[in-house]
């Protein structure tokens, strides 16, 4: 996948015969359903402990990166993080190519899954 990302313009996923995501790459990453911000702050670690916009997806080092619930604002987001302590790092984290395969393909899979034996073959 990191090939596409590098070398294709544009890129189609079909799953099962459907076509669930189509468009130029850069289009693709900034519409990501997942709203991503990474951060850092000079503080207590436990600083983001009283947020409720945003669930920690993975810590790296002092900072975490943190994807917004819906409806939520990266600018409030910041706020947040500038009341906390010093702003080291801020920055939206885009998608990478495997991540939308993942995200266009799983729910249709976890459907699939739920619906019981051989219910990957049957069409509604």
């Amino acid at each position: 996948m990191e090939l596409v990302e590098r070398f294709c313009d544009g890129v189609t996923i079909i799953d099962r015969g459907s076509l669930v995501a189509n468009g130029r790459v850069g289009e693709l990453r900034d519409s990501g359903r997942a709203r991503r911000v990474r951060v850092e702050v000079d503080a207590d670690p436990g600083w983001w402990r009283d947020t409720c916009d945003a669930n920690i997806v993975a810590r790296e080092g002092r900072a975490i990166v943190v994807e917004m619930t819906t409806g939520a604002s990266d600018q409030a987001i910041l706020d947040i993080t500038r009341a906390a302590g010093d702003v080291v790092t801020f920055a939206r984290v885009r998608e990478s190519v495997a991540e939308i395969f993942r995200e266009a393909v799983e729910p249709r899979a976890t459907k699939a899954v739920s619906n019981g034996p051989g219910s990957a073959r049957r069409r509604a």
